[in-house]
């Protein structure tokens, strides 16, 4: 099954990963951006409702934090609002942190093999 051998099935799951967390974050209490003196909530509570730019806009901007969490790097621009969105991130950051430490484990594998 290549289990421990391939590149690849790391960074799709990585991939997957991020996905379903940018998708999660928004229907778990939303993220807000502090700019300019204002907060900006991105939540979609009712998506019948929301106008379609606005759900791409949630989505967009929840991808970029998905992938800011995965990654570890936290610039603090964004963050999640409400204990589960919280608790996602956390879950999130830690997955990022093992599925990268795989990452270098197949590598290396693959190299001294």
């Amino acid at each position: 099954m290549r289990y421990g051998e391939s590149p690849y099935r790391v960074l799709l799951t990585s991939l997957f990963v991020i996905v379903l967390f940018a998708v999660m974050f928004p229907l778990t209490g939303g993220i807000q951006e502090g700019r300019d003196g204002q907060d900006i909530t991105y939540v979609i509570q009712n998506p019948e409702v929301a106008p379609m730019w606005w759900v791409g806009r949630v989505l967009f901007k929840s991808l970029y934090f998905s992938v800011v969490t995965f990654a570890t790097l936290g610039y603090g621009d964004i963050q999640p609002i409400g204990p589960w969105a919280r608790f996602l991130a956390g879950i999130e950051s830690l997955l990022g942190a093992l599925l990268a430490a795989l990452l270098v484990f197949v590598l290396a594998r693959i190299v001294t093999w």
